[in-house]
């Protein structure tokens, strides 16, 4: 995964969002906010005495928060232009994180690692 060394996506998130380009805008802030949490993941991986434990819990954690989000978005009216962007792109990203999901809990699987509680 490359992670940018700089701001620029920051900076062009803000441009898109001052522009009135929701859509671009919420879907850069989205890779933002994953970029990030792969950092804090991978150090909280490395840094875990039980790394199986600690695999099985963020595991279990994300299914237990893509579950509620995914909830909240499928409640979401669409009311105007603005609106539309911003729930299409929550239904898009929602759709991507059920394939990785997916992907993450079948490597789980492979690897032996599970032992679900959700």
């Amino acid at each position: 995964m490359y992670l940018p060394p700089d701001n620029s996506m920051l900076k062009n998130v803000l441009s898109w969002y001052q522009n009135k380009l929701y859509y671009s805008s919420a879907s850069s802030s989205f890779q933002s906010l994953i970029n990030s949490r792969f950092v804090i993941y991978a150090c909280n991986y490395f840094n875990a005495t039980n790394k199986t434990e600690y695999i099985n819990s963020l595991s279990n954690k994300t299914e237990m928060f893509f579950n509620y989000e995914n909830q909240y978005i499928k409640e979401n009216r669409i009311e105007d232009m603005v609106s539309l962007q911003c729930v299409g792109i929550a239904q898009k990203k929602s759709q991507e994180a059920a394939r990785y999901l997916q992907d993450a809990n079948t490597s789980i699987s492979k690897a032996g690692l599970s032992h679900r509680v959700v």
